[in-house]
């Protein structure tokens, strides 16, 4: 049996993605912006109406950090609120944004936090949360 596969490589938002996908029935391989299994352990492991209320705190969260990145007032650390989100974001599967946070927090960690690229950690978590809710009745 021959099998086809089409490989797409994108970069999304500064992050990069890789689909595979082979025919026939059950050969498909998708890497995304969401770790599914990760998803899907976390909604096992504390149920479906508790998922939903975690899911929701770690939203609020998140966004509580961008604004006060976002804040002309800021005073934060970038190494310390980079550390946080990315915290959030593998608790909740974000495999993308996670690595995005994890570069900034690096230059961040060398004192180098002027070539952060913060729009891109900011594009980053709205994908992210799109691709999330865009695929979470499927996962």
């Amino acid at each position: 049996m021959n099998l086809k596969i089409a490989q797409i490589e994108l970069v999304v938002n500064g992050a990069f993605m890789t689909e595979r996908i082979g025919c026939p029935k059950g050969s498909i391989k998708r890497q995304t912006m969401i770790d599914w299994t990760r998803v899907n352990e976390l909604r096992d492991e504390i149920g479906h109406e508790d998922f939903n209320e975690v899911v929701e705190m770690f939203l609020e969260e998140v966004e509580g950090i961008i604004e006060r990145i976002q804040s002309s007032h800021y005073t934060g650390t970038y190494e310390a609120d980079l550390h946080a989100l990315k915290g959030c974001a593998l608790n909740l599967g974000f495999e993308s944004f996670a690595r995005v946070c994890q570069d900034g927090e690096k230059l961040a960690a060398k004192g180098q936090e002027s070539s952060i690229d913060l729009p891109s950690v900011f594009a980053s978590f709205s994908s992210s949360k799109s691709d999330f809710f865009g695929g979470l009745d499927t996962s």
